[in-house]
This record gives C-alpha cells, structure tokens and sequence, in this order.
C-alpha cells in the first residue's frame, strides 16, 4: 500500500542488512510483503505474511548481498 512502508525510502538505494519498517501513521492488522527485481516481475518472492504492528515497527529485514545487483519492486498489502 502506497506510503505504509517507513523505511527504506522510495527509490532509495540500499546495501547489506536493510530493515523494512511500517511508516510512522500506520497500523498493521494482517499483511504481506512482496519483493521482485524490476526488470523481472515474474519471480516474485514472499518475503513475510501474517504481518502486523504499530507505525515504526520492524517488518522484515532483506540482505541485500545476497541480491544479485539490480532495482527491486516491494508489494506490501
């Protein structure tokens, strides 16, 4: 859902352990998180289910290592 992810920033580059936080305004009853690299949206990865939390809380943690070196698409709903 558009403007529900806090951090990391849209369109923000990132690098090693990166965390993914619910924006501040934002309360999380039962979510998913969805990732894919840009150029392929066919190999979409679920990244966690059953999410829930208040604005600030953590979601999910992504290592970027082991990514290989592209843009990537995150779907939260």
């Amino acid at each position: 859902m558009p403007g529900w992810i806090g951090q990391p920033l849209h369109q923000g580059a990132v690098t090693s352990i990166v965390a993914i936080t619910l924006a501040a305004d934002v309360t999380l009853v039962d979510g998913t998180l969805d990732y894919w690299p840009a150029t392929d949206p066919r190999t979409i990865t679920t990244l966690a289910t059953g999410l829930t939390g208040q604005g600030g809380d953590l979601l999910a943690t992504v290592d970027t290592t082991l990514l290989a070196n592209d843009a990537y698409i995150t779907l939260f709903g």
